[in-house]
């Protein structure tokens, strides 16, 4: 018996089709990516970071707004409420443990530090990436928080 090939098929090859490339799209990176992702750990010159990092951590602690607010890049309300506002109500976020310091190895910020922390209460690991504003200050400018700590840490 000899089976017709109709629309129907046609329209179940395609779409088909198209799920297995969107399938590579999503879950294929090029190694030219994870070059990009490549994080190089900073131990010399981070005092001014440290500082700053330091003051941040303190204000978490007295869950100080207004600094917290001051300690911002970019300071928006937006950004302070997407940044900052998890972190501040939490009380289980503190006490933070250092992990590593480093930098992208391909940035075109020579400034651009980050701040790996882990919160054990929480199981939770938080990236604070700090930069400089025009008065060659640091400040946050913005927070990343996962599971798992990235390769090279």
């Amino acid at each position: 018996m000899k089976m017709k090939w109709n629309r129907r098929y046609t329209a179940y090859c395609v779409i088909l089709i198209l799920l297995a490339i969107l399938a590579v799209w999503l879950w294929y990176t090029p190694g030219y990516l994870k070059e990009l992702k490549r994080f190089e750990p900073v131990t010399e010159g981070l005092d001014d970071a440290s500082a700053a990092m330091t003051e941040i951590l303190e204000a978490l602690a007295r869950k100080d707004q207004k600094r917290l607010y001051e300690m911002m890049l970019i300071r928006d309300g937006t950004e302070y409420q997407k940044m900052f506002g998890p972190l501040v109500n939490d009380s289980d976020l503190l006490p933070l443990e250092l992990k590593a310091t480093g930098k992208l190895a391909h940035s075109h910020r020579s400034d651009n530090i980050s701040f790996y922390y882990r919160s054990e209460k929480k199981g939770q690991n938080y990236q604070f990436v700090m930069l400089k504003n025009g008065m060659g200050e640091y400040k946050v400018s913005e927070i990343g928080s996962w599971r798992k700590l990235p390769e090279g840490i």
